[in-house]
């Protein structure tokens, strides 16, 4: 899940969460017309259950990366999109499902052209395994988010490594990633600050928010083998 923000200095930017499938302005009340709840297992296992505006997926130009440090909920990326003349800051925590294809894709798209970000979260019937993450394309083609360059380990490494040795690699992949972005895009494209759009696309989101509330990532440390495909592709 996106991690909650808290903010006043974001201007008229509305603040998104990316969780359960779903794009999430949790600002919204049952008044909205798009507000829906949804159920999900916190890393604790306690079930929560998420409030808002959902929506299905989000196209804009992006026009601002940065990454944020929570006292509490630790390291997320926030991804400002332009759309229709409004800004949305996703903000997603760098140890989610989420991220970590936000992360590769931030390597791989071209910030001059909109995007189209489509979140998903389903089961596979056939592998009995769940499929988390999000999809992004620009020119109506799918963005391919394997990242070549990130650290690998060999087939003998998951056979004989043991549950710390694991942890350590998957921070260490991160961490390449978030370094990664930051020299390659952040500070080519970013480094001062979100940029103006080129471009007015039609928004998908409407909707603006001063902040948005804490909430508890729901990724699990256990989920090992779903971390390493996300990340690697």
């Amino acid at each position: 899940m996106g991690l909650g923000v808290k903010s006043t200095t974001e201007g008229n930017a509305t603040f998104l969460a990316v969780a359960g499938g779903y794009v999430w302005d949790k600002s919204k009340d049952e008044t909205h017309p798009q507000y829906n709840t949804q159920e999900y297992k916190k890393i604790d296992d306690t079930v929560g259950v998420r409030a808002g505006a959902r929506y299905d997926n989000l196209t804009g130009e992006i026009v601002g990366v940065r990454f944020n440090q929570h006292e509490k909920y630790g390291e997320s990326v926030l991804v400002t999109v332009a759309s229709g003349g409004e800004k949305f800051v996703i903000s997603i925590g760098t140890n989610n499902r989420y991220s970590q294809d936000m992360l590769k894709a931030l390597l791989k798209m071209n910030f001059s052209k909109p995007i189209f970000i489509n979140p998903y979260d389903f089961t596979d019937k056939v592998k009995n395994k769940r499929v988390q993450g999000i999809s992004f394309k620009q020119d109506g083609e799918k963005i391919n988010l394997r990242n070549d360059d990130a650290p690998f380990k060999e087939a003998s490494f998951w056979k004989e490594a043991n549950k710390k040795q694991i942890k350590r690699f998957f921070e260490d992949l991160t961490e390449w990633f978030t370094t990664t972005v930051t020299e390659k895009v952040i500070d080519v494209y970013f480094a001062d600050g979100d940029v103006e759009a080129t471009e007015k696309v039609a928004p998908k989101v409407v909707a603006k928010v001063e902040e948005i509330a804490d909430e508890m990532p729901e990724v699990s440390e256990n989920d090992l083998d779903d971390q390493l495909g996300a990340l690697l592709g």
